[in-house]
């Protein structure tokens, strides 16, 4: 895994609060990640995340995830659908 953190670009952001948007959303999950016994950087069991961010939200989620070349990194956490009804769910970082 190469980030365990994304977020969607606003077309009317500045890059410099893009990027800063970007930086304090890593230091969330990337703490979260490691409180949770994940090495940010390195790969992981889906299934260990999905029990992770399972009891985190307290429902089944479906975190996305996309490849780069051959190996398949977090993509994007944010956006999150509850297994049975796949509504989608606040998050409790991004809202």
């Amino acid at each position: 895994m190469e980030k365990l953190c994304w977020i969607m670009p606003r077309r009317s952001m500045s890059l410099a609060r893009l990027w800063s948007q970007v930086m304090q959303k890593c230091i969330v999950w990337e703490n979260f990640w490691k409180k949770n016994g994940f090495e940010v950087g390195k790969y992981h069991q889906v299934e260990d995340l999905h029990l992770v961010l399972k009891e985190y939200f307290g429902v089944d989620v479906y975190p996305t995830f996309v490849a780069q070349g051959t190996h398949p990194f977090l993509h994007e956490v944010g956006v999150l659908y509850s297994k049975d009804s796949r509504e989608k769910l606040d998050h409790p970082i991004y809202g």
